[in-house]
């Protein structure tokens, strides 16, 4: 019965739209929201929070748009880097369709924590919703719940306990700090339903561990460094038959034994690189009980101070592209590289 959800264990967001007055303004705001985010990427020197004014006509079409805020050199750079984003992602015919008759006015607000909007000149918060998790004894990471999806609690107890038990499981040699899940799929977990749907979008965040036990630190290594060594690794590591290929259908074997599941994933590509992370493209097939199931996936393969970390964000694949799945998962890593820190 678990065997359904396998794929978000099988190699490695989003935006939230701010509480809107009514059903209609919360569609709104989720539908520009993933417009947006394929379009925005955060400048590295960006701080605080910008807030954008736009004006969308009934054809989707953008007739205004503006900074209301900008200040600091950081804000500045992340105003003008808000505003580009808005103005390439035009037009918005799911806003369109949305608004009905009449144009409607959004304050979107951009900051390393995501991206949220609220219609009618409302306050609009400075951050997406985030899950605070403890990474040994001294990092909290501070994580970005991606849109549609939900956190699967490990003091939750019950199903999600069992779920995640068995899920890190198939992720040998590394230590999950987290799942995230289709939020239908969690509130199943929640209830105890052992039959419950399986998850097509899932995030998992997790940290190698060391050969003697416990989380892999590196307080020798600065992130630039763990990144080129990332870069250098992908490149020069996937070819078929190399450690990075046989690794992958390892992987797929323990899955099959496992689970029962035939998983065939192709090749696991640089996707991009920035100074937080480098950024895999992989697409994965798995033979389940209700058919073929095809995704998509980003792994980011970074550090958080000390601590390396990796990032997978899960898609299907008719979602619309890989790009769009790349910059999602950009703004999270950037999110969370920003919002995480050491408590002594």
């Amino acid at each position: 019965m678990f065997r359904r959800s396998l794929l978000s264990a099988v190699a490695a967001l989003g935006l939230t739209a701010a509480n809107a007055a009514n059903a209609s303004d919360q569609a709104i705001t989720e539908a520009l929201s993933r417009a947006v985010q394929a379009c925005w990427l955060p400048p590295g020197d960006a701080s605080g929070a910008a807030v954008v004014r736009l004006r969308i006509a009934p054809d989707g079409t953008l007739s205004a748009a503006s900074v209301l805020n900008e200040g600091s050199a950081g804000r500045s750079t992340l105003a003008a880097s808000a505003l580009r984003a808005v103005r390439s992602c035009a037009p918005y015919p799911r806003v369109g369709e949305l608004i009905g008759r009449e144009a409607v006015e959004i304050q979107a607000t951009f900051s390393l924590a995501g991206f949220s909007a609220v219609t009618d000149g409302r306050s609009a918060p400075d951050a997406a919703r985030s899950v605070a998790i403890r990474a040994g004894d001294d990092i909290t990471l501070r994580v970005p719940e991606p849109e549609g999806l939900c956190y699967v609690d490990p003091a939750g107890g019950g199903l999600q306990s069992r779920y995640l038990e068995l899920m890190s499981g198939a992720l040998a040699g590394n230590y999950v700090h987290g799942f995230f899940l289709d939020c239908g799929t969690v509130r199943q977990l929640e209830a105890g339903e052992t039959d419950f749907t399986l998850p097509q979008r899932t995030m998992t965040l997790s940290s190698p561990l060391a050969s003697g036990g416990g989380l892999q630190r590196f307080p020798e290594r600065s992130p630039a460094e763990a990144v080129a060594f990332y870069e250098h690794f992908f490149r020069q590591q996937g070819a078929p038959g190399s450690a990075l290929d046989r690794h992958q259908r390892a992987v797929e074997t323990r899955l099959r034994e496992t689970w029962d599941v035939a998983v065939a994933s192709g090749a696991q590509v640089v996707a991009a690189v920035d100074e937080r992370a480098v950024y895999t493209a992989m697409v994965s097939t798995a033979q389940t009980q209700t058919g073929p199931l095809r995704q998509m996936s980003i792994g980011a393969f970074g550090q958080v101070l000390d601590l390396p970390i990796t990032l997978s964000l899960y898609a299907p694949y008719e979602d619309g592209g890989i790009d769009g799945l790349l910059a999602q998962t950009q703004a999270l890593v950037a999110a969370l590289v920003a919002n995480s820190g050491r408590e002594d």
